[in-house]
């Protein structure tokens, strides 16, 4: 079975995580945001960057522990600014989180 995201999976084994970020950040989805964090909280990608964030771990961040729940979903973020939707990467210990800042939903 082939997911969309197993593209994505080929590059992060292909490329370091810095790479990935500079990917992310190409994406152009205008107020908001692409991260990969893998299941223990570890933060391997985001774009577009935020220096000193990669390899950081955010498992005890408020809403990372929500995100461990279900394999997909939506939630608000925790300074209630940005709505963000996660989806488990099917075979591989793995969490793509994509976000918008509220004011440019609504």
């Amino acid at each position: 079975m082939t997911t969309p995201l197993r593209p994505m999976i080929s590059l992060l084994l292909s490329l370091g995580c810095a790479q990935l970020s500079s990917f992310f950040d190409t994406s152009e989805i205008g107020g908001g945001f692409v991260s990969l964090y893998n299941t223990r909280g570890v933060l391997l990608a985001r774009g577009p960057n935020e220096p000193g964030t990669i390899g950081h771990n955010f498992s005890s961040a408020p809403n990372f522990q929500s995100l461990l729940l279900d394999d997909a979903g939506s939630v608000a973020s925790a300074n209630g600014k940005n709505i963000i939707s996660y989806h488990h990467v099917s075979g591989y210990p793995l969490v793509v989180e994509v976000g918008f800042y509220k004011g440019r939903i609504f």
